[in-house]
Protein backbone atom coordinates (compact mmCIF):
# COMPACT_ATOMS: atom_id res chain seq x y z
CA UNK A 1 0.00 0.00 0.00
CA UNK A 2 1.54 3.39 -1.42
CA UNK A 3 2.00 6.49 1.26
CA UNK A 4 -0.98 8.44 0.14
CA UNK A 5 -3.19 5.26 -0.05
CA UNK A 6 -2.20 4.95 3.62
CA UNK A 7 -2.38 8.56 4.61
CA UNK A 8 -6.14 9.02 3.13
CA UNK A 9 -7.07 5.74 5.15
CA UNK A 10 -5.87 7.03 8.43
CA UNK A 11 -7.54 10.77 7.51
CA UNK A 12 -11.00 8.62 7.37
CA UNK A 13 -10.53 6.74 10.11
CA UNK A 14 -9.61 9.95 12.20
CA UNK A 15 -12.81 11.69 10.98
CA UNK A 16 -14.83 8.57 11.90
CA UNK A 17 -13.74 8.47 15.52
CA UNK A 18 -13.74 12.30 15.46
CA UNK A 19 -17.91 12.29 14.43
CA UNK A 20 -17.84 9.57 17.00
CA UNK A 21 -16.76 11.86 19.71
CA UNK A 22 -18.50 14.91 19.06
CA UNK A 23 -20.31 16.36 21.76
CA UNK A 24 -24.18 15.73 21.77
CA UNK A 25 -26.23 18.54 22.76
CA UNK A 26 -28.94 17.75 24.37
CA UNK A 27 -32.05 19.38 23.19
CA UNK A 28 -36.53 18.79 23.21
CA UNK A 29 -35.53 19.01 19.39
CA UNK A 30 -39.09 18.84 16.56
CA UNK A 31 -39.26 16.38 13.96
CA UNK A 32 -40.80 16.66 10.17
CA UNK A 33 -40.38 14.23 8.09
CA UNK A 34 -37.32 12.48 8.14
CA UNK A 35 -35.37 15.95 9.78
CA UNK A 36 -34.90 16.95 12.97
CA UNK A 37 -34.84 20.44 13.62
CA UNK A 38 -34.32 23.16 16.38
CA UNK A 39 -35.85 26.89 15.84
CA UNK A 40 -34.39 29.96 17.38
CA UNK A 41 -35.31 33.39 16.75
CA UNK A 42 -37.88 32.60 14.15
CA UNK A 43 -35.49 30.34 11.68
CA UNK A 44 -35.04 26.67 11.10
CA UNK A 45 -31.79 24.42 11.91
CA UNK A 46 -32.18 21.24 10.98
CA UNK A 47 -29.76 19.35 13.05
CA UNK A 48 -30.64 15.49 12.00
CA UNK A 49 -31.12 13.63 8.89
CA UNK A 50 -33.02 10.24 10.15
CA UNK A 51 -31.84 7.75 7.56
CA UNK A 52 -34.31 4.12 8.95
CA UNK A 53 -34.77 1.60 5.94
CA UNK A 54 -36.55 2.35 3.99
CA UNK A 55 -35.42 6.03 3.60
CA UNK A 56 -35.55 8.53 0.06
CA UNK A 57 -32.38 8.66 -1.80
CA UNK A 58 -33.22 11.65 -3.48
CA UNK A 59 -33.38 14.47 -0.61
CA UNK A 60 -34.74 18.06 -1.15
CA UNK A 61 -34.36 20.38 1.62
CA UNK A 62 -37.14 22.28 2.45
CA UNK A 63 -36.93 26.11 2.73
CA UNK A 64 -39.87 26.25 5.18
CA UNK A 65 -40.57 23.91 8.17
CA UNK A 66 -43.40 25.24 10.96
CA UNK A 67 -43.98 28.37 8.86
CA UNK A 68 -40.31 29.14 9.65
CA UNK A 69 -36.94 29.76 6.93
CA UNK A 70 -34.71 27.02 7.21
CA UNK A 71 -31.83 28.86 7.36
CA UNK A 72 -28.67 26.64 8.57
CA UNK A 73 -28.18 22.93 8.13
CA UNK A 74 -26.50 21.78 11.33
CA UNK A 75 -23.05 20.59 11.97
CA UNK A 76 -22.93 16.70 11.25
CA UNK A 77 -26.48 17.04 10.14
CA UNK A 78 -26.26 14.36 7.05
CA UNK A 79 -22.85 12.48 8.62
CA UNK A 80 -22.32 9.16 7.43
CA UNK A 81 -25.57 8.92 5.21
CA UNK A 82 -24.09 6.31 2.99
CA UNK A 83 -27.25 5.55 0.48
CA UNK A 84 -28.09 9.42 -0.12
CA UNK A 85 -27.53 10.32 -3.77
CA UNK A 86 -28.97 13.71 -4.38
CA UNK A 87 -29.58 16.89 -2.35
CA UNK A 88 -30.93 19.94 -3.02
CA UNK A 89 -30.41 22.81 -1.00
CA UNK A 90 -33.21 25.39 -1.33
CA UNK A 91 -32.04 29.55 -1.25
CA UNK A 92 -32.90 30.00 1.99
CA UNK A 93 -30.52 28.20 3.66
CA UNK A 94 -27.44 30.32 4.48
CA UNK A 95 -25.03 28.02 5.73
CA UNK A 96 -23.84 24.59 5.67
CA UNK A 97 -22.04 23.11 9.12
CA UNK A 98 -19.09 21.63 9.46
CA UNK A 99 -18.92 17.60 8.56
CA UNK A 100 -22.73 18.65 7.83
CA UNK A 101 -22.88 15.46 4.57
CA UNK A 102 -18.79 14.61 5.72
CA UNK A 103 -18.45 10.33 4.71
CA UNK A 104 -21.66 10.93 2.33
CA UNK A 105 -19.88 8.57 0.15
CA UNK A 106 -22.80 7.49 -2.38
CA UNK A 107 -23.72 11.15 -2.57
CA UNK A 108 -23.82 12.15 -6.60
CA UNK A 109 -25.39 14.90 -6.98
CA UNK A 110 -25.83 18.47 -5.31
CA UNK A 111 -27.71 21.60 -5.94
CA UNK A 112 -26.95 24.51 -4.36
CA UNK A 113 -28.95 27.58 -5.32
CA UNK A 114 -28.20 31.02 -4.75
CA UNK A 115 -28.33 32.02 -0.93
CA UNK A 116 -25.78 30.07 1.02
CA UNK A 117 -23.02 31.83 2.11
CA UNK A 118 -21.07 29.40 4.29
CA UNK A 119 -19.53 26.05 3.53
CA UNK A 120 -18.02 24.85 6.68
CA UNK A 121 -15.50 22.69 7.49
CA UNK A 122 -15.37 19.18 6.36
CA UNK A 123 -18.72 20.01 4.67
CA UNK A 124 -18.75 17.37 2.05
CA UNK A 125 -15.16 15.38 3.20
CA UNK A 126 -15.33 11.69 1.69
CA UNK A 127 -18.31 12.24 -1.06
CA UNK A 128 -16.55 10.04 -2.85
CA UNK A 129 -18.15 9.78 -5.94
CA UNK A 130 -19.16 13.19 -5.73
CA UNK A 131 -17.84 14.42 -9.79
CA UNK A 132 -18.98 17.91 -9.64
CA UNK A 133 -20.72 21.06 -7.99
CA UNK A 134 -20.92 24.63 -8.82
CA UNK A 135 -20.53 26.88 -5.68
CA UNK A 136 -23.12 29.42 -6.76
CA UNK A 137 -21.81 33.42 -5.96
CA UNK A 138 -23.27 33.98 -2.69
CA UNK A 139 -20.62 31.53 -0.99
CA UNK A 140 -18.05 34.09 0.34
CA UNK A 141 -16.00 31.31 1.82
CA UNK A 142 -15.39 27.91 1.82
CA UNK A 143 -13.86 25.91 5.30
CA UNK A 144 -11.04 23.67 5.51
CA UNK A 145 -11.09 20.18 4.11
CA UNK A 146 -14.75 21.06 3.05
CA UNK A 147 -13.67 18.85 -0.30
CA UNK A 148 -10.94 16.61 1.18
CA UNK A 149 -11.36 13.10 -0.43
CA UNK A 150 -13.92 13.91 -2.82
CA UNK A 151 -11.52 11.87 -5.53
CA UNK A 152 -13.83 11.58 -7.64
CA UNK A 153 -14.82 15.67 -8.38
CA UNK A 154 -13.94 16.11 -11.64
CA UNK A 155 -15.51 19.65 -12.06
CA UNK A 156 -15.99 22.47 -9.82
CA UNK A 157 -17.50 25.86 -10.30
CA UNK A 158 -16.58 28.64 -8.20
CA UNK A 159 -18.33 31.71 -8.63
CA UNK A 160 -17.30 35.78 -7.96
CA UNK A 161 -18.55 36.43 -4.52
CA UNK A 162 -15.81 33.76 -2.72
CA UNK A 163 -13.23 35.67 -0.67
CA UNK A 164 -11.61 32.80 1.19
CA UNK A 165 -10.97 29.44 0.03
CA UNK A 166 -9.94 27.06 3.70
CA UNK A 167 -6.60 24.82 4.52
CA UNK A 168 -6.54 21.97 2.48
CA UNK A 169 -10.39 22.50 0.88
CA UNK A 170 -10.02 20.43 -2.02
CA UNK A 171 -6.45 18.37 -0.45
CA UNK A 172 -6.47 14.58 -2.61
CA UNK A 173 -9.36 15.61 -5.35
CA UNK A 174 -6.85 14.16 -7.92
CA UNK A 175 -9.60 13.62 -10.32
CA UNK A 176 -9.52 17.79 -10.87
CA UNK A 177 -8.07 18.56 -13.64
CA UNK A 178 -9.04 22.78 -14.07
CA UNK A 179 -9.92 25.55 -11.23
CA UNK A 180 -10.21 29.11 -12.03
CA UNK A 181 -10.19 31.08 -8.51
CA UNK A 182 -12.77 33.74 -9.33
CA UNK A 183 -11.79 37.52 -8.91
CA UNK A 184 -12.35 38.58 -5.24
CA UNK A 185 -10.27 35.72 -3.86
CA UNK A 186 -7.47 37.25 -1.41
CA UNK A 187 -5.96 34.24 -0.05
CA UNK A 188 -5.81 30.69 -0.58
CA UNK A 189 -5.45 28.36 2.26
CA UNK A 190 -2.61 26.37 3.19
CA UNK A 191 -2.36 23.33 0.85
CA UNK A 192 -5.86 23.65 -0.46
CA UNK A 193 -5.06 21.76 -3.93
CA UNK A 194 -2.55 19.39 -2.61
CA UNK A 195 -1.97 16.39 -4.36
CA UNK A 196 -4.64 17.11 -7.01
CA UNK A 197 -2.20 14.94 -9.61
CA UNK A 198 -4.35 15.32 -12.45
CA UNK A 199 -4.83 19.71 -12.32
CA UNK A 200 -3.46 20.49 -15.81
CA UNK A 201 -4.52 24.32 -15.40
CA UNK A 202 -4.71 26.98 -12.35
CA UNK A 203 -6.38 30.52 -13.40
CA UNK A 204 -5.66 33.06 -10.43
CA UNK A 205 -7.40 35.95 -9.79
CA UNK A 206 -5.66 40.01 -9.32
CA UNK A 207 -6.99 39.87 -6.47
CA UNK A 208 -4.99 37.51 -4.63
CA UNK A 209 -2.34 38.52 -2.73
CA UNK A 210 -0.61 35.44 -0.92
CA UNK A 211 -0.27 31.88 -1.96
CA UNK A 212 -0.27 29.95 1.38
CA UNK A 213 2.20 26.78 1.88
CA UNK A 214 2.01 23.88 -0.05
CA UNK A 215 -1.16 24.93 -1.88
CA UNK A 216 -0.44 23.14 -5.33
CA UNK A 217 1.81 20.79 -3.29
CA UNK A 218 2.84 17.16 -5.90
CA UNK A 219 0.13 18.68 -8.28
CA UNK A 220 2.13 17.13 -10.50
CA UNK A 221 0.19 17.16 -13.77
CA UNK A 222 0.53 21.52 -13.83
CA UNK A 223 2.94 22.59 -16.47
CA UNK A 224 2.47 26.26 -16.21
CA UNK A 225 1.52 28.77 -13.96
CA UNK A 226 0.73 32.81 -14.38
CA UNK A 227 1.25 34.62 -10.62
CA UNK A 228 -0.80 37.50 -11.07
CA UNK A 229 0.47 41.11 -10.26
CA UNK A 230 -0.49 42.09 -6.29
CA UNK A 231 1.10 38.47 -4.95
CA UNK A 232 3.63 39.49 -2.22
CA UNK A 233 4.48 36.24 -1.03
CA UNK A 234 4.32 32.63 -1.88
CA UNK A 235 4.61 29.98 1.17
CA UNK A 236 6.56 26.62 2.01
CA UNK A 237 6.61 24.08 -0.27
CA UNK A 238 3.87 25.92 -2.69
CA UNK A 239 4.44 24.24 -5.88
CA UNK A 240 7.03 21.72 -4.39
CA UNK A 241 7.39 18.62 -6.67
CA UNK A 242 5.38 19.91 -9.77
CA UNK A 243 7.33 17.92 -11.96
CA UNK A 244 5.86 18.90 -15.15
CA UNK A 245 6.11 22.40 -14.65
CA UNK A 246 8.00 23.64 -17.40
CA UNK A 247 7.73 27.50 -17.44
CA UNK A 248 6.37 29.85 -14.41
CA UNK A 249 5.64 33.87 -14.40
CA UNK A 250 6.26 35.46 -11.67
CA UNK A 251 5.19 39.29 -10.98
CA UNK A 252 6.43 42.41 -9.99
CA UNK A 253 5.01 42.68 -6.89
CA UNK A 254 6.66 39.70 -5.40
CA UNK A 255 9.15 39.86 -2.21
CA UNK A 256 9.51 36.56 -0.49
CA UNK A 257 9.41 32.58 -1.85
CA UNK A 258 9.26 30.65 0.79
CA UNK A 259 11.62 27.40 1.53
CA UNK A 260 10.82 24.63 -1.28
CA UNK A 261 8.57 26.66 -3.29
CA UNK A 262 9.60 26.07 -6.38
CA UNK A 263 11.73 22.53 -5.13
CA UNK A 264 11.93 19.58 -6.98
CA UNK A 265 11.06 20.88 -10.36
CA UNK A 266 12.71 18.83 -12.46
CA UNK A 267 11.34 20.30 -16.26
CA UNK A 268 11.21 23.73 -15.31
CA UNK A 269 13.42 25.82 -18.10
CA UNK A 270 11.90 29.16 -18.29
CA UNK A 271 10.75 31.85 -15.04
CA UNK A 272 9.10 35.03 -16.12
CA UNK A 273 9.99 37.77 -13.83
CA UNK A 274 7.61 40.57 -14.48
CA UNK A 275 10.41 43.06 -13.09
CA UNK A 276 13.88 44.09 -13.41
CA UNK A 277 17.08 42.00 -12.73
CA UNK A 278 17.83 44.08 -9.55
CA UNK A 279 14.65 43.76 -8.15
CA UNK A 280 14.94 39.82 -8.37
CA UNK A 281 18.10 40.20 -6.36
CA UNK A 282 15.95 42.01 -4.10
CA UNK A 283 13.58 39.35 -3.14
CA UNK A 284 13.71 36.71 0.08
CA UNK A 285 14.06 33.15 -1.61
CA UNK A 286 14.17 30.76 1.21
CA UNK A 287 16.35 27.48 1.27
CA UNK A 288 16.28 24.42 -1.04
CA UNK A 289 14.64 26.69 -4.19
CA UNK A 290 17.89 25.32 -6.23
CA UNK A 291 15.74 25.27 -9.62
CA UNK A 292 15.60 29.63 -9.43
CA UNK A 293 19.38 29.34 -10.08
CA UNK A 294 19.77 27.13 -13.22
CA UNK A 295 16.58 27.98 -15.15
CA UNK A 296 16.96 30.87 -17.39
CA UNK A 297 15.09 34.04 -15.97
CA UNK A 298 13.56 36.58 -18.52
CA UNK A 299 13.35 39.99 -16.96
CA UNK A 300 10.26 42.13 -18.37
CA UNK A 301 11.28 45.39 -17.59
CA UNK A 302 14.73 45.40 -17.65
CA UNK A 303 15.57 48.95 -20.48
CA UNK A 304 17.51 47.34 -23.05
CA UNK A 305 20.73 49.56 -23.36
CA UNK A 306 22.11 51.33 -26.29
CA UNK A 307 24.64 49.82 -28.08
CA UNK A 308 28.00 50.97 -27.27
CA UNK A 309 29.42 52.48 -30.65
CA UNK A 310 32.39 50.68 -32.11
CA UNK A 311 35.89 52.32 -31.88
CA UNK A 312 38.32 51.04 -34.21
CA UNK A 313 41.92 51.44 -33.51
CA UNK A 314 45.21 49.39 -35.43
CA UNK A 315 44.38 45.65 -35.36
CA UNK A 316 40.80 46.38 -33.60
CA UNK A 317 38.86 45.41 -36.52
CA UNK A 318 35.81 44.76 -34.72
CA UNK A 319 35.57 47.88 -32.54
CA UNK A 320 35.35 45.78 -29.26
CA UNK A 321 38.37 47.59 -27.92
CA UNK A 322 40.58 44.47 -27.76
CA UNK A 323 42.62 42.89 -30.30
CA UNK A 324 42.60 38.96 -30.30
CA UNK A 325 40.90 35.83 -32.74
CA UNK A 326 37.78 37.78 -33.68
CA UNK A 327 40.16 40.19 -35.52
CA UNK A 328 41.53 37.68 -37.28
CA UNK A 329 38.76 36.39 -38.31
CA UNK A 330 37.21 39.06 -39.44
CA UNK A 331 40.47 40.18 -40.93
CA UNK A 332 40.20 36.55 -42.97
CA UNK A 333 36.27 37.55 -44.19
CA UNK A 334 37.50 40.96 -45.92
CA UNK A 335 40.31 39.28 -47.87
CA UNK A 336 38.25 36.38 -48.83
CA UNK A 337 35.24 38.81 -49.80
CA UNK A 338 32.51 37.07 -47.65
CA UNK A 339 32.81 40.84 -45.51
CA UNK A 340 31.91 44.11 -46.52
CA UNK A 341 34.37 46.43 -44.32
CA UNK A 342 33.63 50.02 -43.54
CA UNK A 343 36.50 52.53 -43.95
CA UNK A 344 37.00 52.66 -40.55
CA UNK A 345 37.59 48.82 -40.73
CA UNK A 346 40.08 48.76 -43.46
CA UNK A 347 42.01 51.39 -41.31
CA UNK A 348 42.19 49.50 -38.60
CA UNK A 349 43.26 46.14 -40.37
CA UNK A 350 45.92 47.98 -42.46
CA UNK A 351 48.37 46.97 -39.37
CA UNK A 352 51.54 47.96 -41.11
CA UNK A 353 50.42 51.50 -42.54
CA UNK A 354 51.32 51.06 -46.16
CA UNK A 355 48.30 51.98 -46.97
CA UNK A 356 46.40 48.91 -48.34
CA UNK A 357 45.11 45.96 -46.91
CA UNK A 358 45.99 42.64 -47.62
CA UNK A 359 47.64 39.38 -46.93
CA UNK A 360 50.95 41.12 -45.30
CA UNK A 361 48.61 42.57 -42.57
CA UNK A 362 46.31 39.52 -41.76
CA UNK A 363 49.76 37.48 -41.06
CA UNK A 364 51.24 40.47 -38.85
CA UNK A 365 47.75 40.68 -36.85
CA UNK A 366 48.23 36.55 -36.18
CA UNK A 367 51.49 37.08 -35.07
CA UNK A 368 50.99 39.44 -32.96
CA UNK A 369 47.68 37.77 -31.46
CA UNK A 370 50.03 34.89 -31.14
CA UNK A 371 52.72 36.94 -29.24
CA UNK A 372 55.13 36.55 -31.81
CA UNK A 373 55.60 40.26 -32.23
CA UNK A 374 54.90 43.23 -29.58
CA UNK A 375 53.84 45.70 -31.63
CA UNK A 376 52.73 46.49 -35.93
CA UNK A 377 55.47 48.13 -36.77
Amino acid sequence: MNTKKLLSIILTVIMVFSLISMPVTMYAADTSGYFEYEISDGKVEITEYFYDSPYPTNVVIPDTISGYPVTSIGEGAFRDCRSLERITIPSSVKSIGDWAFSLCTGLESVILTDGVTVIGDFAFATCSILESITIPSSVTSIGEQAFVNCYQLKSITLSEGLTSIGESAFWHCDRLTNITIPEGVTSIGDYAFEDCTRLKSVTLPESLTSIGNGVFLECESLTNITIPEGVTSIGVRAFHMCGSFESITLPESLTSIGDMAFGSMLNLKTVYYNGTAAQWESINIGESNDTLTRVNIIFANDEPEDPAEPTYSAGDISGDGKINGMDINVAKRILSGTAQPTDEQLLAADVNGDGTFNGLDANLLSRFVGGAVNDFE
